[in-house]
């Protein structure tokens, strides 16, 4: 089968993790929906912290995707 079929199957964040494997330091989806914690998925737990006040992922980008606002001041 072709290997970009395959990856249409996947969510973004398997693609990204499957693209750079053990190579990926860290990969922050900005996604979170509450705190004040940048969430690393890549498995290697390095965290970040949001500076400012965004908006968390209450916002559906495209692909229905929710993810972070940011205004000019944050």
């Amino acid at each position: 089968m072709d290997i970009l079929l395959l990856n249409k199957k996947k969510t973004y964040q398997q693609r990204i993790k499957s693209m750079f494997g053990s190579a990926l330091v860290a990969y922050w989806p900005l996604n979170d929906i509450s705190g004040t914690v940048a969430t690393d998925t890549s498995g290697n737990a390095r965290h970040g912290v949001y500076v400012g006040t965004p908006t968390l992922a209450n916002v559906a980008a495209p692909g229905r995707i929710n993810t972070l606002t940011f205004d000019a001041s944050n």
